[in-house]
């Protein structure tokens, strides 16, 4: 190997990671700033469990609010849908219980229209609407409502 071309390798190598760790960084600027939410935040709106265990933070599911926390806004169901993907995707997950009328993401009463914010709450416990009309039939046919 003649000498410049171990030399121009040894720059290429530096310039490569010189470049990825400019890449890092501009990443880390772009995601949203975190935000501190006090104790008495955290106690007054509770995150689900399988949330938690993802470590969301506030603007992982309201983004583009801004970062006051007094400004947030009530998700809208393409809000849910951006992680959770469609209506399709959340009925197919429990299309077994089809057979029995009885799915909520696709009902005999209202097919794939609910909202998302019918049955399912972040911050508070969640209700299953179903139960509404079906007090009696509902723990029979699923658990309880995330």
């Amino acid at each position: 190997m003649r000498p410049y071309s171990q030399s121009f390798t040894l720059i290429l190598g530096w310039l490569w990671l010189f470049l990825g760790a400019v890449a890092l960084h501009a990443q880390e600027v772009d995601s949203p700033p975190a935000m501190e939410v006090s104790a008495e935040l955290a106690q007054k709106y509770p995150l689900k469990s399988h949330h938690a265990k993802l470590s969301f933070g506030c603007l992982d599911c309201h983004t583009n609010q801004g970062s006051n926390l007094a400004n947030l806004k009530r998700l809208k169901d393409d809000d849910c849908l951006s992680c959770h993907q469609s209506r399709d995707k959340m009925a197919s997950r429990l299309a077994f219980m089809e057979l029995k009328k009885a799915s909520p993401h696709n009902s005999i009463h209202d097919g794939k229209r609910l909202h998302c914010d019918e049955c399912h709450m972040e911050h508070r416990p969640s209700v299953n609407m179903c139960s509404e009309c079906h007090e009696r039939e509902v723990p029979l046919w699923m658990g309880e409502t995330p």
